[in-house]
């Protein structure tokens, strides 16, 4: 199966502000969102079709944000939550 941790490297798709304090906003919509921990535990599972993401109740740490684009792209974002 896909590693939910691997990286994406398609450049069309982007996550800001990183390192965040609180939100994540895409540039793109999305279908669905997961986020996880560094050890692939989910902590905040599927937010549903949007442009960003509260971070605000995690801890300070490393997170991979994976999502599905409105075209079917699935990409992951390494987010640093501060």
């Amino acid at each position: 199966p896909p590693d939910p941790l691997a990286v994406n490297v398609n450049t069309n798709f982007s996550v800001y502000p990183n390192p965040t304090s609180d939100v994540i906003n895409f540039n793109f919509d999305y279908s669905e969102a997961k986020v996880y921990t560094l050890d692939g535990r989910e902590v905040i599972p599927r937010s549903i079709e949007g442009k960003s993401i509260d971070l605000g109740n995690l801890h300070t740490g490393v997170y991979f944000i994976k999502a599905s684009s409105m075209t079917g792209e699935v990409v992951s974002f390494k987010i640093l939550r501060k």
